[in-house]
């Protein structure tokens, strides 16, 4: 990871994301550790499980980076991903914009969504039900399916005004200054942001 972060440095990266086999084992919790530990300027690490993605369900771990600031560790609470229509937290576009539509009526929520980049989906009108994006996968790029960050746009459409999609940036950062604000400000007087795309 001290390798890693040195190259992270180089080119701007404060995000990094990694796939567990379990994300709470003991194991993991160590890895993280271990990794933010090597790290002084980290501003999240992104975690999905292999299977499910989702099984985090968005919980969030904290750990400390070796100049003592604390570090989130966001677990993904969504996956997009076809065939999953009894799982409870994956599936299609028009079933994750009614989730997070649900979910966010108990409060604000900083989630993050993963994609499964191979599922495809077709589009369907805005009054679709969950399963009106699914078609067989075999078949679905010949029959017009689409997958990628087209479908992740369809379900954005469906979301009411009071949800805000935000980078993962900016969640990170209101992360931080909901846990510590003080520790989060002295560290944006500090921070070197990204030098900006090429």
């Amino acid at each position: 990871m001290a390798r890693v972060w040195r190259r992270m440095r180089l080119d701007g990266t404060q995000i990094i994301a990694f796939n567990m086999r379990s994300h709470d084992s003991p194991e993991a919790m160590k890895a993280y550790e271990t990794m933010i530990g090597a790290t002084d300027g980290l501003l999240a690490l992104l975690v999905f499980q292999y299977s499910p993605y989702e099984g985090g369900e968005g919980k969030i771990f904290w750990f400390k980076d070796r100049s003592g600031r604390d570090v989130p560790v966001i677990t993904a609470r969504y996956a997009q991903w076809y065939g999953r229509a009894k799982s409870k937290l994956a599936g299609t576009p028009a079933k994750l914009a009614r989730l997070i539509t649900r979910d966010q009526q108990d409060g604000p929520r900083h989630d993050w969504v993963i994609v499964h980049a191979w599922s495809y989906f077709k589009k369907a009108p805005l009054q679709a039900g969950d399963l009106d994006e699914e078609l067989p996968q075999k078949t679905a790029r010949q029959n017009g399916g689409v997958r990628g960050l087209e479908p992740v746009l369809w379900g954005m459409e469906r979301l009411p005004e009071t949800v805000r999609v935000a980078d993962i940036h900016e969640q990170a950062w209101r992360l931080r200054m909901a846990r510590n604000p003080a520790q989060t400000r002295a560290f944006l007087e500090t921070f070197k942001h990204p030098p900006p795309p090429r």
